[in-house]
This record gives C-alpha cells, structure tokens and sequence, in this order.
C-alpha cells in the first residue's frame, strides 16, 4: 500500500511544486481557443458583409447608370425634336414631357425645363411674351450682373405644379455651378451634370442637395445656342427611387460627389452604415464623376455566433480549472497520506 501510494505521489509531485499551474493553465487553453474561434467567425463574417456590400454596390451602381443613361437619352430626344422648331408654347412643352415621363426608368427626377438663352437687353420683352401666354408675373431673377453676357432663365416646366413654379424666371446662369456646367454642355455639346446645388423650387424648406443635368440646344444657321433643356434631381429622391427597384436589404447607400467627405455627400438611404467594411463604386452621372458608398450597419458588438461561442468557451474553461484543482488537490491529499503512512512505519520501528 505505501509502495503503491508513493508511486503515485511521485508522478504528481509537479502538481505539488505548482498547485495552481494546472486549473490556470487549464482554463487559460479553453479561453484561448474560444477567443481564436470567435475571432475567426469574426472574421468570416466581417468578409461575408463585404462581399455582400460589393454585390449591392455593383448591382446598385449598374441600376443608377441606367437610369442616368435614360434621362440623358430622353433629353437628346427631346433636344432633337425641339432644335428643329423655331418657336414653342408651354402647352407643346407640356406634352413633350408627359411623353417622356412615361417610362418607368424616367423616375427619380423633377421632369424636365427649357431656359432660354437670352441677353439683358432682351428681358423685358421676354418677361412680357411669358406674362401674354399666362403665366401670371413671370420676372426674371436675380437681377444680371453688371457686363453679364447671356441669361438662361427656366422659361417652361415639363410639369408646373405649385412647388416647381417657384423656378419660373430663375436665371441658372447666375449661380456657379449651374454655369459652369452649363458652359462645358455649350462647349462639348452634349449633357453635363452640375455639382451639388439647391434646386430653385426647394428653397425656403428643408432638403437635400440636388443636381441637374444640362442639354444645350443650338441654331443650326448660327451655330448660338438657343437654351438648355435641363433635368433637375433632389438627390435624396433620385437615389431612393433607384434603391426601390433593387434592394439592398440592411445595407447603408450613400451618394457623393467627386469625393467621399461630408461636405460632398449628396444623398444617404438606410441606416448609417460601418466604417470598416464599406464599398465604393464609381459612377459617372452624366460626365461627372461620383462615388456610391454601401456599407453594412454599423455592428454594436460581437455578433450572436461570437457571444454564443465565449460563452461556451467560459462554461468549458470553468470546467476544465475546477477538474485540474481536484487533481492538485488529490495531489496534495495523496502527498498527506503517504507522509502519515511514513510517520506511522517510523513509529511502528521505535
């Protein structure tokens, strides 16, 4: 029997010297390996969400492209058909547009306008020929700069309800962005989009930045330009009649232009997204560069797979720390056996 327990305690005198190495070291291998296997499910999921970001980001980019593509198409229509007239009335315009609208792709913008190329000179009758067809105190505005050489200002409305009347007479050509893009149109000949501005009819009330996309029409005879035909777009509606026709389930869409700063950010569908696993997608939107932006919501934690998993990890480790304390503690017990056992033979020797 001494034999037998003295050979036992032999191979655990280790457990003696160290009697807390083993539960620690026990418990800190199972933490150990439930944080690795969290950390991969993190991971895994962290490059799911990104690919599922690069799939919504690829599918919503091509959908806005078409539906630039459309817009852009009509306006070539229409400038086509307009250019071989010398004259038009609202009610022609009017028609014009109710044609065009039609098309499910045309969605997402406030139809479309005609602004008339004219010179300061010139305001005073053309103020007089909008009032003569009806249209009420039509008056060109703001006032033309001293030395300013052309005026384009929204001359007829696709679709004149009471909020896009508030544009009538508003010259484009008085605010930067809308000349700028405005005289690269007249100089490229084809339609250009205009950099983040506040659409005329959206002043006075709370909106997001919108944009418009510029069409120039010129006299065959003269080669001058007659106007510009444009497409105004509130971009927050642009982009959610976009996401409408593809849904990106959760995902955060965000639309900017040129860059991706706060200051540039033209529309935002969805909750406000992660910064860590984002995708962005260049679009050109009428020969403007811009960025689309999609991203997962923002994560509040770890994800349910990753708590399910420490957790476990926590139990499994707390049993293995309890089962290696009662082997240092068998250790221990069967060190204090053989010593009596010993102190028993040396009194049984006296």
């Amino acid at each position: 029997m001494d034999r037998i327990i003295a050979d036992k305690v032999g191979a655990q005198g280790w457990y003696e010297r160290m009697p807390r190495a083993l539960p620690i070291a026990g418990f800190a291998l199972a933490m150990l390996a439930s944080l690795v296997y969290a950390y991969t499910t993190e991971r895994t999921e962290y490059r799911q969400r990104q690919q599922q970001a690069r799939a919504a980001a690829s599918v919503v980019g091509a959908s806005l492209g078409r539906r630039v593509n459309a817009h852009t198409a009509y306006l070539r229509a229409a400038a086509l058909l307009l250019e071989k007239r010398r004259g038009m009335t609202q009610a022609e315009f009017i028609a014009l547009s109710q044609e065009l609208s039609g098309d499910e792709e045309y969605r997402g913008s406030e139809g479309i306008s005609w602004a008339e190329a004219i010179t300061p000179a010139q305001i005073p009758a053309f103020e007089a020929a909008r009032r003569a067809e009806g249209m009420g105190n039509y008056t060109v505005h703001p006032a033309p700069a001293p030395g300013a050489r052309m005026l384009t200002p929204v001359t007829y409305l696709g679709d004149p309800t009471p909020r896009r009347r508030l544009s009538y007479g508003y010259d484009m050509y008085s605010e930067i962005q809308r000349r700028t893009a405005i005289d690269r149109a007249e100089r490229e000949k084809r339609p250009i989009a205009t950099g983040p501005i506040r659409l005329a009819m959206d002043r006075g009330r709370p909106a997001w930045p919108g944009f418009l996309i510029y069409m120039p029409l010129f006299d065959k005879a003269t080669g001058r330009m007659r106007g510009v035909l444009g497409a105004p777009f509130n971009a927050q509606v642009f982009l959610q009649s976009v996401i409408e026709l593809e849904p990106v389930n959760d995902f955060s869409v965000s639309l900017y232009d040129g860059a991706v700063r706060p200051d540039r950010l033209l529309a935002q569908v969805g909750p406000p997204g992660g910064r860590d696993d984002r995708v962005q997608e260049p679009v050109m939107v009428a020969h403007r560069p811009m960025v689309l932006v999609v991203s997962a919501p923002a994560a509040p934690g770890l994800s349910k797979v990753a708590i399910i998993t420490l957790a476990l990890g926590s139990v499994v480790a707390g049993l293995l720390g309890g089962m290696a304390w009662l082997v240092a503690r068998q250790a221990a017990e069967d060190r204090a056996s053989l010593a009596w056992l010993r102190e028993q033979a040396s009194i049984r020797g006296c």
